[in-house]
Formats: C-alpha cells, structure tokens, sequence
C-alpha cells in the first residue's frame, strides 16, 4: 500500500458499477483509533474554519486550529474507506467511499448519516460535489456518476458519454466559479458541463493517460494532474490545453493555488512541485517519500494528507 496513490487504491479495489443502488440498513460505526491521525487519508477539504479529512476505516478527522490538531468525528456509521469530502457550507457536508457509500453532516462534520450504499456493496465513488445544499454529483470508476437535488436523500445514476466514453474513469469532479462543471478522467480526458451536469462535452488533452486531480485558479485558468508528473493548463475554460513543465516525473494526486498565486502539485514518492504565479516549477522531493492524495494551504504552511496521516511543510 506505502507505493500506490489514492487512485491506484481504489481502482484495485474498485468493481465494476452494474447494479442497483443499496439500502442503507446496517451500518458499523467507524473505529476509534488513537492513531487514527497517523493513518491513511485521501481527501480533505475546509468547512468554514475547520478542516475535515477523511481516510480508510471510516476515519473523519477534524482540526479546528489550522491543522495543529485533529480529533475524530463523534460518530461515523461506516468502516469503509472513505475517498472525498465536500461541503456547502461550514455546516452540510458530504463524505463518499467504497460501496458507493455517501455520508452526510449537518453540523460540521461532528455526526454523519448513511444517505445511500453499504459497506459491503459493489459500487465505489472517488470524487464529490456539491453546488449548494441541494445539488450535488458524485462520480467513480467506469463512468459512474451519481446526481442529486434534495440534499442527498434521493441520488440518480446518470452518464456523461456514451459508448466506451462513457466508461472511463471519473477520478475528479469540480467546479469554476462562473459554474462550468470538470471531471477530471483516465485517457487524458476531461469531462465539462455548462448546465449543472445534465449534459457533458468530452475535451481530450493532449496527455493521454490518467488524470487525478484539478482545480480552477482565481484567474479562470484550469490545472490538471495526473500520472508521471504530467499536469495541464487550459486559458480558456477547458476548451484547448497545454503542458506544463512540473520538474517531476512523478505521479501527481492533487493541486492547491496559494494565496499569492503560486501553484502547489504533490502525489506520489514524497513528490512537491511549487510553481510561481507564471507556473515556472521547482521540484522537490521530501526525505519520507510518503506519497500525498490532497493538499490544502494554511498561513504559512502546506498541509499534506498521507498515506501515515497529515504532515506539514513550511512554505518557502
């Protein structure tokens, strides 16, 4: 497990998503784990103040002092892993995983529910969404997407593509400020919608392997990431895209743009690529090699979520 990336995790143990969705009936409540900081985390993201991350076991972690310390959610009723968290305000969040499990809070991140999935189900998400505290989408492996308007409590299967499109990889779906939707996915491809998921364009990029990860800069400019150190920039809203020269030949998981416009990328080997506001890349690697599934940016330092839990970096 210490050589893999989130998503080489999950597509490993990741099926194929035929079948109907799965009652909630039964649930297991995470375990408490006084290590629980030191394990494996894929995601993270901020709730208003607090940073909330989630990880294998059904770990939740919360931080409510820029993540100095972490403590677990008080009630978590899953032991899956859980791959992506999001929130639509400091309060409603949503967490999804392995059985096509989707959680929900509605007091930041303290209690969770069981929406829809189960532990032991076939299904599996990688990535979610939420545009407000109604709308939201939640996609995984072999084109499996999930769309809802009521918060959650009820979820649709729709499709991006047709035919073998149709069946990629949705590794990352998110969102730009003027409300055009990615999905970052395998082949080099990214997945758009100007109309809230109902429909989606296909722009391939001129990689063509996978891609885990984006975001959209304050400027508009999108980045993606994705295996052997590629990343790639689009000016003009997804339609056309370039490569940028990361100085890794590493696999990058994630990406955060700092307050002053520079851009940081980190995945696997203990990988950190920190680029200028004109994204000019400096590399580096750190001395654990630990490889890295999400990074946010607090003050002063970097937060990276690992595959041993949360370590910081200062920025330089």
């Amino acid at each position: 497990m210490s050589h893999l990336t989130r998503w080489l995790l999950l597509l490993v143990c990741a099926c194929a998503c035929a079948g109907p969705l799965f009652a909630a009936d039964e649930t297991v409540d995470a375990r408490i784990a006084p290590l629980d900081a030191q394990s494996l985390l894929l995601d993270a993201t901020r709730a208003g103040e607090r940073i909330v991350a989630v990880g294998e076991f059904g770990h939740i972690l919360l931080s409510d002092d820029n993540g100095l310390n972490w403590r677990q959610a008080r009630h978590v009723p899953t032991r899956t892993t859980l791959t992506s968290v999001t929130f639509a305000s400091p309060e409603r969040g949503w967490a999804v995983g392995h059985g096509g499990q989707i959680l929900h809070t509605a007091d930041g991140g303290e209690q969770w529910t069981v929406q829809t999935g189960e532990m032991n189900g076939v299904d599996s998400l990688f990535s979610v969404w939420f545009e407000n505290d109604a709308h939201g989408i939640a996609v995984g492996p072999y084109g499996y997407a999930l769309a809802t308007e009521d918060g959650g409590k009820t979820w649709e299967q729709f499709y991006v593509a047709d035919g073998e499109d149709g069946e990629r990889h949705l590794n990352h779906v998110f969102a730009a400020a003027d409300g055009r939707l990615y999905i970052a996915a395998e082949i080099g491809g990214v997945f758009m919608s100007d109309d809230r998921g109902v429909t989606w364009t296909l722009v391939q990029t001129p990689y063509e392997g996978s891609l885990w990860g984006g975001t959209v800069r304050r400027d508009g400019s999108v980045i993606v990431v994705g295996m052997v150190g590629h990343a790639l920039l689009s000016t003009d809203r997804g339609e056309h895209w370039t490569e940028l020269a990361t100085g890794t030949d590493q696999s990058l998981t994630d990406v955060d743009e700092l307050d002053d416009g520079r851009v940081v990328l980190v995945g696997l080997g203990g990988a950190v690529s920190t680029g200028n506001p004109q994204l000019e890349f400096k590399a580096g690697i750190r001395p654990d090699r630990q490889f890295a599934t999400s990074v946010l940016h607090v003050g002063d330092k970097l937060l990276l979520f690992t595959q041993s839990g949360v370590h910081t970096q200062p920025l330089k």
